[in-house]
């Protein structure tokens, strides 16, 4: 199988969304890997616009 990384782009957003979502119950176990109210919407959208995050597709 062959995999492509990228940059992350709007259209990505709903997926990252979702897997900030799932990562929500690891949150309320105690695994804090995300501090200071990170992630949410705003980040998220500056983290796009700044091409911060990338995809594994």
């Amino acid at each position: 199988m062959t995999y492509q990384i990228r940059k992350a782009t709007d259209t990505d957003r709903e997926a990252i969304v979702e897997m900030y979502r799932n990562a929500s119950p690891m949150k309320k176990a105690g695994i804090d890997q995300w501090q200071d109210g990170y992630p949410n919407i705003e980040t998220l959208t500056q983290d796009i616009d700044l091409w911060n995050i990338i995809c594994l597709c």
